[in-house]
C-alpha cells in the first residue's frame, strides 16, 4: 500500500503474543486464516477490522484469534511479493493467497517503447531474467542439445504464433452484449503483474497497471521466464487504461515491494469486473506432483475424481458445455466460463455488481469445500487431489500451454466428456497441443450466458425458489444484504463514540493539500524550534537567515556541520542527504534510520504526525473510499495510556484497508 493507503504495518497495539487455541465459531476461524492467507503480513488493527465488518466479530475475540493463528503458523508464509506464494508449502502458485492486492514483481529497467502496445504507449519492459538451473521434472532425452529457457521460449513462441493467449486473454462485446470488449490480466512468473513507465513528474519511481493479456502477451513474453498466469476475472478493455497508477518501493530484498499513490495496487476491484469464472483448484500432493513424470500417480483415481467434479461443475451451470478444465501439472482447475455470468454485470448497477460478485466468490467457497468433501470421501484422496477453496476477485490460474514453475511440463486441457489425468512433459507439446489449447480459448471466452440462471439457483436457492428469474433472485437478496449493512453500521455507531472523530477535525481527500502544508513549512525554523541552532543568519541560496545545527542522525565535532534555510536542509556528509520538513521530523524522531531512508506507508503519516505535534496545522486525510483513512482516525498517533490504546484500536475497524 502507499502512503495514502496503508492501515495495516504498524497498527496500534498490534505486537501481540503468542496465543493458546481460541474458542471461537470453526467458520470464523476459517475467515481468519483466510484474511491472513490472502495478506499475512496485515495488522491486529486491520484484521480485527475485517473480522467485525464480514462476521461481526468483536475486538477482543479477533485480537485472541490473530495471535492464536500467528502462534500457530496457520497460515503459512504467504506471498511477500517478490517471491512465489507456496514457499509455505503448496508448490503450486495458483494462488491459494488474494491476488487482490500483488506488490512485486523485479524493478524495471528503462526501454524503448516497440509500438505493439494495441492499448497505449508505453516503454517496454525489462528483460527477461536468467532462468534457473532445470528442476527435477520431465525426462529431457539424451540427443536434446536446446537448454530448457531455448524450449520454453520456442514452446511460447508457437502459442503466440496461433494467438492461444489473444484467445484466452480477450472476450468480445458481441459474446456479452456488452459495449466494449473484454480483457484479463496475464501475469508471467506470477511476480511480474505491471507493465510499468516513468513518472513524468520525477517525484515517483515509476507509474504502473496490469498487463492486458488479451492484447499485451508479446510484451508480456519479453519478460516471461517459465509459467504464464491469467486471472479469472475480466474487466471493460478501457479500464486497463485508466489503471495506471504512481508508485515508490520500498524494503529491501524479500521485503521490496511496490506502494501506490491511489492507495492500493491498481487492480480491479469487484465493481470493476464484468465476467467472473467460477473456479477450482484442486491441488494434488507435493511429492505427487513430482512424481507424475515418471508415471507415479494415482491416475484412476484421480480420473474418477474429476469425473465427480465436472458432473458437480456441470450441475452448477446447468450444462457440460459450459464446463472447462485443465491439468494444470500440479493438480487440475475447473471453471464455468467467465461468461456465464457477465449479464450479473451488465443488470446491476457498481455497488450492487460488487456486493454480488464478492457474495458469489464466498458461495463457491462454500460449494467446493462442500463438493470436495464428498468426492475426498468417495474416492479415498484426502491429502493428495482436494480443491483449496480460497478463490477471490483476482484469482490466478496458471493458463493454457504454461510450463510449470518446477517441473518440465506444461498445461493441458482437459476433455471434460471423458476426463483422463495423463503428464504431458514439454518436450512433447506439439503443434497438435496447440492447437487444442488455442480451440479450449476459443470456447473457454465464447457465449456462455445462458449458464448464469443455473448458477444463481445453484448458489442462491433460499432466493430462488419463488422468484421470478435470476434478476429477481439477486435483487431480493441485495435487498436483504443492504438491511445486514444497515444493522452493522448501527452497531458500529453504537461501539464508537461519536466523538472518536471530532466535528473540527480539519480534514481533506485531497493528498496535494498535505504536500503543499508540508512544503511550506520553514525548515530552519523546525530545526531551531525542535532541536535548537547553533548558528543563525546563515546566507543560502534562498535566504539570508539559514541555520546550522548539529544532526541528531549522526555526531558532529563541531555542533553545526549540517545547515539549512526555509526551503531545505543539507548535509554534507556525503553518506547522508537532506530533504525538507518531512524528511527532517522523520529522522529527529527517529521514525527512519537517517535522512534519505524512504518515507512511504505507516512511515510516511507517522511523519505527518509528528509535525502535526510540533504544532504545524495540517489537515487530516479522510481517503476516497466508504471507510475511513487510518490517518483521519489518528491510528498514527502516539497513545499514553491503555485506555487509549483501546480506543484506537477501535477506531480501527472504521480503517480502509
Amino acid at each position: 500500500m502507499s502512503a495514502d493507503g496503508d492501515a495495516s504495518g504498524d497498527s496500534p497495539d498490534g505486537s501481540g503474543g503468542a496465543a493458546a487455541h481460541v474458542d471461537v465459531d470453526p467458520g470464523v476461524r476459517d475467515h481468519g486464516t483466510q484474511i491472513l492467507e490472502a495478506d499475512p503480513d496485515l495488522s491486529l488493527a486491520a484484521f480485527a477490522g475485517q473480522l467485525f465488518r464480514d462476521r461481526n466479530v468483536a475486538p477482543d475475540t479477533a485480537a485472541d484469534l490473530y495471535d492464536s493463528l500467528i502462534a500457530t503458523d496457520a497460515v503459512g508464509d504467504g506471498d511477500d511479493g517478490d517471491q512465489d506464494a507456496t514457499d509455505a508449502g503448496a508448490d503450486d502458485v495458483d494462488d491459494a493467497t488474494d491476488q487482490s492486492d500483488p506488490v512485486a514483481d523485479p524493478e524495471p529497467t528503462a526501454g524503448d517503447d516497440r509500438g505493439q502496445d494495441a492499448i497505449d504507449d508505453v516503454e517496454a519492459p525489462p528483460a527477461p531474467p536468467t532462468p534457473p538451473e532445470p528442476p527435477v521434472g520431465a525426462e529431457r532425452g539424451e540427443n536434446d542439445q536446446q537448454t530448457i529457457a531455448d524450449r520454453i521460449a520456442d514452446h511460447y513462441a508457437r502459442a503466440d504464433a496461433v494467438g492461444v493467449y489473444d484467445a484466452l486473454g480477450a472476450i468480445d462485446a458481441n459474446a456479452t452484449d456488452a459495449d466494449r470488449d473484454l480483457s484479463c490480466i496475464g501475469v508471467p512468473d506470477f511476480t511480474g503483474w505491471y507493465r510499468t513507465k516513468d513518472d513524468a513528474t520525477g517525484r515517483w519511481d515509476g507509474r504502473g497497471r496490469p498487463f492486458a493479456l488479451g492484447r499485451e502477451f508479446e510484451t508480456i513474453r519479453d519478460q516471461l521466464g517459465r509459467d504464464m498466469y491469467a486471472t479469472v476475472n475480466y474487466a471493460p478493455a478501457p479500464w486497463f487504461l485508466e489503471a495506471w497508477d504512481r508508485y515508490r518501493w520500498t524494503g529491501s530484498g524479500d521485503d521490496r515491494a511496490r506502494e501506490w499513490d491511489g492507495g492500493g495496487s491498481p487492480t480491479p476491484e469487484y465493481a470493476d469486473v464484468a465476467a467472473y469464472a467460477p473456479f477450482a483448484d484442486v491441488d494434488l500432493a507435493d511429492d505427487m506432483k513430482h512424481a507424475r513424470p515418471a508415471g507415479d500417480a494415482p491416475t484412476d483415481r484421480i480420473d474418477d475424481a474429476l469425473r465427480r467434479y465436472i458432473d458437480a461443475f456441470a450441475e452448477l451451470a446447468g450444462g457440460r458445455e459450459h464446463v472447462f478444465a485443465l491439468d494444470s501439472v500440479g493438480g487440475a482447475y475447473l471453471f464455468i466460463a467467465p461468461t456465464s455470468t457477465a449479464p450479473i454485470a451488465a443488470a446491476f448497477d457498481r455497488d450492487d455488481r460488487a456486493a454480488i460478485f464478492e457474495a458469489l466468490t464466498d458461495r463457491m467457497n462454500s460449494w467446493l469445500t462442500d463438493v470436495g468433501e464428498r468426492v475426498t470421501d468417495a474416492t479415498g484422496l484426502g491429502g493428495v487431489f482436494e480443491p483449496d477453496a480460497i478463490n477471490n476477485k483476482n484469482r490466478l490460474y496458471k493458463a493454457p500451454l504454461s510450463v510449470h514453475k518446477s517441473v518440465d511440463g506444461v498445461v493441458t486441457p482437459i476433455d471434460t466428456a471423458d476426463p483422463s489425468y495423463r503428464f504431458t512433459a514439454l518436450e512433447v507439446a506439439d503443434a497438435e497441443l496447440v492447437g487444442d489449447a488455442r480451440d479450449w480459448s476459443d470456447r473457454f471466452t465464447g457465449d456462455h450466458t445462458e449458464a448464469v440462471g443455473a448458477i444463481v439457483a445453484g448458489l442462491w436457492p433460499e432466493y430462488d425458489a419463488g422468484a421470478d428469474g435470476w434478476r429477481d433472485a439477486l435483487a431480493a437478496w441485495l435487498e436483504d444484504h443492504r438491511a445486514d449493512q444497515e444493522r452493522n453500521a448501527e452497531s458500529e455507531n453504537d461501539r464508537i463514540p461519536s466523538n472518536e472523530i471530532p466535528d473540527d477535525l480539519e480534514t481533506t481527500d485531497n493528498l496535494e493539500v498535505i504536500n503543499s502544508k508540508i512544503e511550506g513549512i520553514d525548515v530552519g525554523e523546525l530545526i531551531d524550534d525542535t532541536i535548537g541552532a547553533a548558528v543563525t543568519g546563515e546566507s543560502t541560496e534562498n535566504s539570508n537567515n539559514g541555520v546550522r545545527f548539529d544532526p541528531p542522525w549522526r555526531g558532529s565535532n563541531s555542533g553545526q556541520s549540517c545547515f539549512a534555510d526555509s526551503a531545505k536542509f543539507y548535509d554534507p556528509d556525503s553518506s547522508y542527504s537532506g530533504g525538507g520538513a518531512l524528511e527532517f521530523i522523520a529522522a529527529e524522531r527517529k521514525i527512519v534510520n537517517r535522512p534519505g531512508d524512504k518515507l512511504t506507508g505507516n512511515k510516511y503519516w507517522q511523519a505527518v504526525n509528528a509535525l502535526r505535534e510540533e504544532g504545524y496545522n495540517i489537515p487530516y486525510y479522510e481517503g476516497k473510499g466508504d471507510r475511513k483513512h487510518p490517518d483521519v482516525l489518528r491510528l498514527f498517533e502516539e497513545t499514553e495510556t491503555e485506555e487509549e490504546k483501546k480506543r484506537q484500536l477501535a477506531r480501527a475497524l472504521f480503517a480502509d484497508r
